[in-house]
């Protein structure tokens, strides 16, 4: 139906123009926890639209799509367009998102915005939207604008993307008549990872494959690790020495009864392998990166062309991977990378390798069956065996190994997919499996990385979400008894 009435035109204007990058504020630890009554105002002549989450009035000069709207009790989407002819001027698209906070702190994450400065120290700059206090963002183009809110009593997150000419007056005359309608519902948040309570698992665990005792201890961080990517741990080890590459940020911790950190290094490209040579030359890789070789935390060498690959220990040569595609053998001299290919597999889509001082494991999806398999290789690159590569049911069908090490007692393979942890002989042949809660006392953690110690130990990396749902952690067990 159409409304009329008398428009105060502009009001929202100036306060968009000078809306920052990057801004915030502090209200309720970044969340507002009401949704307070918005001020009198009288609405813009146009088309009314009620949702089950929002209202607005648009003006004839936008346009509104309705098989391009989402309306239930949890979700509901509109997309808003201002056209000149053929050409869309500017979008607007307002969503408002029942549930929990993920998303939103995903999102002031991806828009550049610090969480801790902006909840703490009420940095930046809120603007009242439809009734919620939002924070504004801009993408690096300046093209668009986004307001992100969230209204924890009512367990929802609102974002508004304006894309295109949002300085536009017409802008600010559509924004000034909407008004989110959300329902106290009594929801409290997780905290925030600051204020969360770090994962603190029993000292140590025992459990039993087969005739093996396996015993893990939990090996503390003096500090917390904080996940962002879930799969993006990886550990290698040599010595009393550990390094974790994390999110793009590579680590060494000295290990003693806790891991205590000795430096950290932003990586500038985008890496996620680690490997580390007798002689304590770690290898950085990822796919289309240039190899980084690092001799304590300074770069010594880089190689073009190398991508995701891992090194065997004696650090002359390696493995290089990518799903699809043939592997490559990696030949170092003086640092120097060439590249040679090597274990075609053209049965196998390859998803990891692991490197130890006798084996090469790729492991992979077989291309006819879909079965997931470790294909296990000696350092000449001759076929030895093959792990898994079975129905899914059988005892040792397999989900996605994100590792394999050799220890005395054989093979130890990692199942991120299934949280499993496998054990063969060196033949192949299959012993038994625990469960990550048997060996860990985790709940659902994504295991990622394991390295074999001097002493024959296994350290085991891997990423759970805390017990009160403030952060995904990174953690590190200590395996013996295979």
């Amino acid at each position: 139906m159409k409304i009329k009435n008398v428009w105060l035109a502009g009001c929202l204007v100036l306060a968009m123009v000078m809306l920052t990058a990057c801004s915030g504020g502090k209200t309720g630890e970044g969340t507002q926890t009401s949704n307070p009554a918005q001020e009198t105002k009288p609405s813009a002549e146009g088309t009314a639209v009620t949702t089950k989450l929002w209202t607005l009035t648009y003006p004839d000069v936008w346009s509104y799509n309705e098989e391009d709207t989402s309306d239930d009790d949890n979700y509901s989407k509109g997309v808003f367009r201002l056209e000149e002819k053929d050409a869309v001027l500017v979008e607007a698209q307002i969503e408002v998102t029942k549930g929990s906070p993920d998303g939103y702190r995903d999102t002031l994450k991806g828009a550049g915005i610090d969480a801790y400065e902006m909840v703490e120290n009420n940095a930046g700059d809120f603007v009242e939207l439809g009734g919620v206090n939002c924070i504004t963002a801009r993408n690096p183009g300046g093209d668009r604008l986004t307001y992100l809110g969230r209204v924890e009593n009512a367990e929802a997150t609102v974002k508004v993307v304006v894309t295109g000419e949002h300085a536009d007056p017409k802008v600010a005359q559509l924004l000034d008549t909407l008004k989110f309608t959300l329902e106290d519902v009594g929801n409290t948040d997780p905290p925030w990872p600051w204020n969360g309570a770090p994962i603190a698992p029993e000292a140590s665990y025992t459990a039993m494959v087969a005739n093996y005792k396996i015993n893990s201890q939990w090996v503390p961080l003096e500090e917390p690790l904080v996940v962002d990517d879930t799969f993006s741990g990886e550990i290698a080890a040599k010595g009393d020495t550990l390094w974790v590459l994390l999110d793009n940020t590579l680590r060494e911790y000295s290990i003693g009864e806790k891991l205590s950190l000795v430096w950290e290094k932003k990586l500038e490209d985008d890496y996620e392998k680690i490997s580390v040579d007798q002689n304590g030359n770690l290898y950085v890789t990822g796919f289309m990166s240039p190899m980084l070789t690092l001799s304590g935390n300074e770069v010594v060498a880089t190689n073009k062309d190398v991508d995701t690959a891992v090194m065997h220990p004696g650090g002359e040569w390696g493995v290089s991977f990518f799903y699809g595609s043939p592997s490559r053998k990696v030949t170092l001299n003086n640092h120097t990378a060439t590249m040679s290919e090597w274990l075609p597999m053209d049965n196998v889509n390859v998803n990891n390798v692991s490197i130890s001082e006798h084996y090469i494991f790729v492991a992979g999806t077989n291309k006819e069956t879909d079965n997931h398999g470790v294909w296990v290789y000696d350092a000449s690159g001759n076929e030895k065996c093959v792990l898994g590569n079975k129905e899914y049911g059988e005892p040792d069908s397999l989900g996605s190994i994100t590792q394999v090490v050799e220890t005395a007692g054989g093979f130890i393979g990692f199942d991120g997919n299934m949280r499993e942890i496998l054990f063969w002989q060196t033949d192949g042949t299959y012993i038994g499996s625990l469960e990550d809660s048997e060996l860990f006392g985790t709940n659902y953690p994504w295991i990622s990385a394991a390295a074999v110690m001097k002493d024959g130990s296994v350290l085991v990396g891997m990423t759970e979400e805390r017990a009160d749902k403030s952060a995904d952690e990174f953690i590190v067990f200590r395996l013996t008894g295979f």
